[in-house]
């Protein structure tokens, strides 16, 4: 069976079914992994300036660690590996068209094409469900007003500079960029949000 993939009338479908094969793999286990330059986003980036959960450096959107990115890659890499899918898909069911089911070299070609639709459909389905996923494990930034936490990072004195708090949002330990319009906030001081702000810091004041 392996021998006759490399025939020179069946190459048409297993070069297309292989490679494929393995594009779709490694690209799959970059997004997982977090190691995909396409997107410029990696695990534990803290380049957002919202709230974030604990563990992301600077205060971004993502939950805990900042393992949101893997779903942003995905999104991002979808062009590309649409192509690997497509070609998995339509290699693998023109060979099953072609040797299981006897049929001509044309039909096995355009019933593949038909299965390679079909793949690319169920990636940007199942990529779909995954980004609403996601997105409904994001809390509102306003969900923070009134609630109480404390200071991660000292928050400067009268608008000085910004510092973290941390608050448990939605079951969740999450940072965010604080400012203090009265005095300085020491670590661990017990702090309420008394505003949001337009650049999505929280202004707070001690409890």
């Amino acid at each position: 069976m392996l021998s006759r993939l490399f025939e020179a009338d069946v190459l048409w479908f297993s070069l297309p079914a292989l490679i494929g094969s393995g594009l779709f793999a490694v690209r799959m286990a970059l997004m997982l992994l977090g190691g995909d330059d396409g997107g410029g986003h990696d695990f534990g980036d803290g380049g957002h300036v919202g709230g974030g959960d604990f563990g992301d450096g600077a205060g971004g959107d993502g939950d805990f660690g900042d393992v949101d990115h893997g779903q942003d890659h995905a999104f991002q890499i979808l062009s590309v590996q649409s192509v690997a899918v497509f070609s998995m898909g339509f290699g693998w069911t023109a060979i099953g068209c072609l040797f299981g089911g006897g049929l001509s070299h044309g039909a096995s070609g355009l019933l593949g094409v038909v299965g390679g639709v079909v793949l690319v459909w169920i990636l940007a389905r199942a990529l779909g469900a995954m980004r609403e996923l996601e997105s409904s494990g994001n809390v509102a930034i306003g969900a923070t007003l009134g609630l109480e936490g404390e200071v991660y990072a000292r928050v400067p004195a009268h608008g000085g500079g910004k510092g973290q708090v941390r608050l448990i949002v939605g079951q969740r330990q999450r940072l965010y960029n604080a400012v203090s319009q009265a005095a300085e906030l020491d670590t661990r001081t017990r702090v309420r949000v008394v505003s949001v702000n337009s650049d999505n810091t929280l202004t707070v004041e001690a409890v």
